[in-house]
Order: C-alpha cells, then sequence, then structure tokens
C-alpha cells in the first residue's frame, strides 16, 4: 500500500509474543532491520494499533517483512505450548485403575528403592487423557481459528466413526525411549477394539486439518502416538524449587525394568470414549482436569 505522500507501508499480524525478538535487546534486532532494509518499523505499544512497516520503496518494506518473517519463526521454536488437543479419560474406573496401580508401585520402592522414582513424577488420576497435537496459540484468533476447525471438521468426524461409538482398551506399559533403565515417561498403551483403526485415522484426520491451517509448529509434525502418561519425570520437583510451567528444567530419569517386567501386560479395562477436547495448558476444572476450550461429543 501506499500513501498520498507516495511512502509504502505494510500492516502485519504479529501477536505480541513476538514483540521482544523482533525488538531485541536494547532495541538492537529493530535497529538493524531498519538500518539493512531502509525501512521503519512502528511496534503497537497497545492492543489498538497494527503492527507497521514503512520505506520509500516497496522493495525496501519487503526487505524488512521478510527479516520479520524469520525472526517469528526462529523464535517460535522457543515460545512455549499454550493448549492441545485432548481426549479425556478420567473415568471413575480407569482413575481407580491407575491410582491403585500407582500406590502399588510406590509401596514397591519404598520396600526395595527404585532408581530415580519417587510419588511425585505419577500423572494425576484427575487428568488422565491422551495428547493427538500440542499447540502454540498465543493470540485469541489463533485459539478462535482452533475451535473453527473442531467445529467445521465435526461432521466428517461423525462420519468417520459411522456414528458409532469408539471403545478402546488400555492394556500394557510402554516407555517413550529405548533404555528402560533410563526413562522419563511411562505411559499405558491404548488399543483399539476392532480392526478398523477409526481411533488412529481419526487422530491423523484431526492433525491435517490443524496443519493446514498453519497451527502445527514443526517439532509436533510427527505421527500421532496414542498413549496415557501413568508417570513423568517433568513432574518430579523439590520443594524448594518452583520454575515456571514453560520453564525448561533437568529431568532426572528411572529405572523401570522392575515395572515393566512385572506390569507389562497389566489390564486396565475397556472404556467408551466420549469426547474430543481443546484444552488449555495450566490450568484445570473444578474436578482436576485441563481447562476446556472447545470440545466435540462423539456419538
Amino acid at each position: 500500500m501506499v500513501t498520498p505522500q507516495g511512502e509504502h507501508y505494510s500492516l502485519l499480524d504479529i501477536p505480541s509474543v513476538y514483540f521482544p525478538f523482533i525488538i531485541g535487546k536494547h532495541g538492537n534486532t529493530k535497529y538493524n532491520i531498519e538500518k539493512d532494509s531502509g525501512a521503519r518499523l512502528f511496534v503497537p505499544k497497545n492492543q489498538n494499533e497494527v503492527f507497521t512497516v514503512s520505506g520509500p520503496t516497496k522493495n525496501s518494506v519487503l526487505k524488512a517483512k521478510t527479516k520479520i518473517e524469520i525472526i517469528c519463526e526462529t523464535a517460535n521454536e522457543n515460545l512455549p505450548y499454550t493448549h492441545f488437543l485432548s481426549i479425556p479419560v478420567n473415568f471413575p474406573e480407569l482413575m481407580t485403575s491407575v491410582s491403585n496401580f500407582q500406590k502399588e508401585i510406590i509401596q514397591e520402592s519404598e520396600r526395595v528403592p527404585i532408581e530415580g522414582f519417587d510419588g511425585s513424577i505419577c500423572q494425576p488420576p484427575e487428568s488422565l487423557h491422551l495428547t493427538l497435537l500440542m499447540l502454540k496459540l498465543h493470540t485469541e484468533k489463533q485459539v478462535q481459528t482452533a475451535q473453527d476447525i473442531l467445529k467445521k471438521i465435526t461432521p466428517e468426524l461423525y462420519d468417520m466413526l459411522e456414528t458409532r461409538s469408539l471403545v478402546v482398551r488400555f492394556k500394557g506399559l510402554e516407555i517413550m525411549n529405548d533404555d528402560p533403565s533410563q526413562v522419563d515417561v511411562l505411559y499405558l498403551q491404548v488399543l483399539e477394539t476392532d480392526s478398523s483403526n477409526r481411533l488412529a485415522k481419526l487422530s491423523k484426520f484431526i492433525v491435517d486439518q490443524f496443519k493446514k491451517h498453519n497451527l502445527v509448529s514443526a517439532e509436533q509434525d510427527r505421527p500421532v502416538k496414542l498413549h496415557v502418561t501413568l508417570f513423568n519425570t517433568r513432574y518430579r520437583r523439590k520443594e524448594e524449587e518452583q520454575p515456571h510451567p514453560s520453564a525448561k528444567v533437568h529431568r532426572e530419569t528411572f529405572d523401570a525394568h522392575g515395572i515393566i517386567n512385572k506390569y507389562q501386560d497389566h489390564d486396565f479395562g475397556t472404556l467408551k470414549i466420549p469426547e474430543l477436547h481443546l484444552s488449555q495448558r495450566s490450568a484445570y476444572d473444578k474436578k482436576g482436569y485441563y481447562k476446556c476450550v472447545s470440545k466435540v461429543v462423539f456419538p
């Protein structure tokens, strides 16, 4: 676009979470962009203003925009996940089964210590879930887009389910890595009760729809691994440590050899999958499950 005075400019829809990366320490990054491109950057100070790039030529504006896009793309890798697509499985039957199992492991570790294990790494039964996709939704617009996607694809999800209930069995233990002596995550396997693979197909379809709207980060662009976490060393906390939820902390692994050998084929039961949630991280409802922003109810 061009002003009556012949100034070229472009309005950019950039979430404020990227502003610190564009400005840089002491404003150095912004200064270098302006110096190299010959354009000027107007960074909004409130929600009523728009991020604007202006310059004497169209090329100067385009050059600055390209530099900004690269900065945002790189910065996105360092931004925390805010939401995720989850399938709640915090049913009373499964919660009881998981809670009893976790208590049993804790008691066994008290009798015979398990290297690196303590009760703080247990997944709270109230928040048991399957994760389909982690999301970085840092603006209301991005959250609304995610909600709109779920609403739009709901009829197709029903067609894929053939309007039949989705029943799965929770049986068997697995780990995320190859070495059972150094484990960060031990999880419960999710098995479909028939040969249709409806849950796997459904999960892939949902993720693909979010990819089309550019809501899937590079590190999440991989096949969905359906599982229910039982133990996760990310939950481990020393009493004196109170890090920010998104902070990267050192993870001490635990030895899962004995647990896997004894309970590898443990059956936690068969249950119907009722719904899909767009869940908000680090926010919980009264029952202890992640706050639901939007949901799709299955047949």
